[in-house]
């Protein structure tokens, strides 16, 4: 019988979840911000979701600014909502959005119907926030929401202020689902081969 000849067996697993947080923004006193005037923008208080922290930016603005010159322009109003990335641990992050904004009038009885469905956006892909790009510096500007770490959401197609303001109050439900991804190394098993020398026939 030959020796053995050594032979290596490797195995790995690649493991990928979302993590999902919630959280819910009220705008208290929707007017003011309307009476404020073109550009100007409230923002959430900071929450957590698949371990960053995130917030929201929601901009007023004219969406007819030239019409209104003119004089045919509309109101101010919600124009969109940004998701900001605030702070991660250093790597990149791939999320996924979505937003709610349900009719705000409470149903007669719990669980009972509601007058029209929620207004609703989810993202069609997932958005990658580079870790390069997160930090001061940059292209990111705070003052105009925009730059790597700032996701801008449209407001759903479904919105209307006069069904889903109510008593001066708006509330808008984000989703965040953030992508968590282990790899383990590549674990090595060592296995000997025997190897048989054919007899010679006389």
């Amino acid at each position: 019988m030959a020796p053995s000849q050594p032979r290596n067996k490797t195995s790995s697993a690649h493991r990928s979840a979302f993590l999902r947080g919630e959280h819910s923004f009220d705008i208290v006193g929707y007017r003011a911000r309307k009476d404020l005037g073109v550009r100007n923008t409230v923002r959430s208080a900071d929450f957590q979701a698949g371990g960053c922290t995130w917030a929201l930016i929601c901009c007023f603005d004219d969406p007819y600014a030239y019409a209104r010159r003119r004089g045919s322009g509309d109101q101010i109003q919600l124009v969109c909502i940004t998701l900001q990335l605030v702070s991660n641990d250093g790597h990149d992050v791939v999320a996924r959005a979505s937003l709610r904004i349900d009719d705000p009038a409470l149903p007669e009885k719990k669980g009972g119907p509601r007058r029209w469905p929620p207004a609703v956006w989810r993202s069609a892909e997932a958005k990658t926030f580079l870790a390069a790009a997160h930090g001061r510096g940059y292209d990111d500007d705070p003052d105009e929401c925009t730059g790597k770490s700032y996701w801008e959401l449209p407001v759903p197609d479904a919105f209307r202020e006069s069904l889903y303001v109510r008593d001066d109050r708006l509330t808008i439900h984000c989703t965040v689902d953030v992508l968590q991804e282990e790899a383990d190394e590549a674990a090595t098993k060592d296995c000997s081969v025997s190897v048989v020398r054919p007899v010679p026939t006389p």
